[in-house]
């Protein structure tokens, strides 16, 4: 792993920051006069609100934050008499930002963003910037509303035109597989989220073996997929991609397989059914109800593997958890992160199948998943959350089970 900074020294940088900013207020606050006097004499109209995102330069970013304030809106209205623009820039994919400015008011000059970001601590003090999108983890919201995000005509027809080059016609249908590797950041503190791409060949396998097209997707990966000599496997990350058509594919997917990186949230925009594999930290799991998931399993070096107790009892199920004590904890404890096997992974592949199907799991598999998540998830809207994929709970009963003997004892 990545070696990063020591807790210590982080203290010191966020006390120095903080200090920072108390230090630059008076001259926020002069910057801030011309925003504020355009507020006020807007109020006789209109009051003006502005979503503060800032920088998109990530697409799990690009893809949450925005959407975030979409998906409330359906379920709360947006407030009356309030005109809401969203401030962000430099975004990570151009096609998605250009539908998002179809359906928000967007400011996208970077001039006027890199001054919204130093005024920022002024502007939320008065309630005009707000940061509601950095609450989008809520399972409610995306289990009970309807996707907003839409293409043109135009689109579609290109989309289908660019589809159809692939040779995937408008009757055929087809899974994304996406991985993160290597090549995803430099001095990368994530890194214990990458996975290998090949490790999907036999799920991939199965979804042509049902008549499908498996495409393997991503905006920059770290080598070719393997010839497989499966016509029906197709390597578009390496060899056809393009902004537009990553969110395309993912659009028009019968579902998504992917892992817990950023792209994984543009099918979640579409509505679009997402199966999560190699999913780590433990907190990290999908949106929805419906959108099965497995973790990455931890084991000591060259021993046993910890329980899922164990690893609650570590903290690592914790939203709070960051990438930086994860890290150090796998490092304290001389611990190893475990990719899911392929056979995992062909397991979920099924799972998502017998869900598209409208298949129920065994009462085992039913009960394993609702004890994990009483006594693990800490998310507050549970009767929303995620499941564990039913093969994977069954599979490692013994780690799930392991909680109620733990908690007899």
């Amino acid at each position: 792993m990545k070696r990063i900074l020591p807790p210590s020294i982080r203290r010191v940088l966020r006390r120095a920051q903080r200090a920072a900013i108390q230090a630059l207020w008076p001259l926020r606050l002069i910057v801030a006069l011309p925003w504020l006097a355009v507020v006020l004499l807007a109020l006789p109209f209109t009051r003006l609100r502005f979503g503060h995102i800032g920088k998109v330069d990530h697409i799990g970013w690009l893809a949450q934050f925005p959407e975030a304030y979409l998906r409330q809106w359906q379920l709360t209205g947006q407030p009356n008499g309030e005109t809401f623009f969203v401030l962000m820039y430099t975004p990570d994919n151009q096609a998605l930002f250009d539908i998002y400015e179809r359906h928000m008011r967007v400011i996208k000059s970077w001039p006027v963003n890199k001054v919204a970001d130093f005024i920022a601590p002024v502007m939320k003090t008065f309630g005009l910037f707000v940061y509601d999108h950095q609450n989008y983890f809520n399972h409610r919201r995306y289990s009970t509303t309807d996707a907003v995000l839409a293409f043109t005509s135009e689109e579609h027809q290109r989309g289908r035109a660019e589809l159809a080059e692939l040779g995937i016609s408008e009757d055929d249908w087809f899974v994304c597989f996406h991985t993160r590797d290597s090549t995803h950041y430099e001095n990368d503190a994530h890194e214990y989220r990458n996975s290998r791409i090949e490790d999907f060949l036999p799920a991939m396998e199965e979804v042509t073996r049902r008549g499908g097209y498996a495409i393997r997707v991503g905006w920059s990966v770290e080598k070719p997929f393997p010839d497989t000599g499966n016509p029906r496997i197709i390597d578009y990350a390496s060899h056809h991609r393009s902004d537009f058509m990553d969110i395309y594919l993912a659009a028009q997917a019968r579902f998504f397989f992917g892992t817990t990186s950023g792209i994984v949230c543009v099918p979640v925009l579409f509505n679009k059914p997402l199966a999560m594999a190699n999913a780590i930290p433990h907190c990290a799991t999908p949106m929805r109800r419906s959108d099965p998931y497995i973790h990455k399993l931890i084991r000591k070096r060259g021993g046993r593997v910890l329980s899922f107790q164990e690893l609650y009892d570590l903290d690592m199920f914790s939203p709070a958890f960051s990438a930086e004590s994860f890290t150090e904890t796998v490092e304290r404890l001389d611990l190893e992160v475990l990719d899911n096997t392929p056979d995992e992974l062909l397991d979920l592949c099924k799972d998502m199948f017998d869900i598209l199907d409208g298949q129920e799991p065994g009462a085992e598999a039913r009960r394993l998943q609702t004890f994990y998540n009483e006594h693990l998830m800490w998310m507050p809207d549970k009767e929303y959350a995620p499941l564990l994929a039913p093969r994977f709970a069954l599979r490692h009963a013994d780690l799930i089970d392991g909680i109620a003997e733990q908690k007899a004892g």
